[in-house]
């Protein structure tokens, strides 16, 4: 019988998830998320279709419950900022979840959407608007 490869140890992978969580937590107060019950998944790889997505959200938003799953091997080389970035566009799909139901099934208009409003967050976030 055929033994499955291992997957390589990660250089520190408490200390990639504390990193996670504290980027985390600081959006989710910045996003006031403390009324919503938000968990945090830390894995190994991904499925066979999305073995190079850094995290995935879901959502039971009439429960105000949702969970991010972090694909830590995506996450090894990317910076704070990169991952505040993941983490608030994530957090955009959290906050539609409630409307997703009203729209057609297309991925691409929904992450087109979740993508534009991220960035405008992001620049609002850093402070990188110009007065008006």
């Amino acid at each position: 019988m055929a033994r499955m490869a291992q997957k390589a140890q990660l250089p520190d992978q408490k200390a990639l998830e504390q990193r996670v969580e504290t980027i985390c937590t600081r959006l989710e107060e910045w996003f006031d998320l403390g009324w919503q019950e938000i968990a945090h998944i830390f894995n190994r790889g991904g499925d066979d279709d999305n073995s190079d997505t850094a995290c995935t959200a879901s959502a039971k938003w009439q429960y105000r419950l949702a969970t991010l799953t972090w694909n830590l091997d995506a996450l090894v080389s990317q910076t704070d900022e990169q991952i505040e970035e993941i983490a608030v566009h994530e957090y955009i799909h959290v906050l539609c979840g409630p409307i997703q139901e009203y729209l057609p099934d297309d991925t691409a208009r929904e992450e087109f959407v979740t993508e534009s409003l991220t960035r405008v967050i992001i620049k609002l976030m850093r402070g990188e608007h110009n007065e008006m």
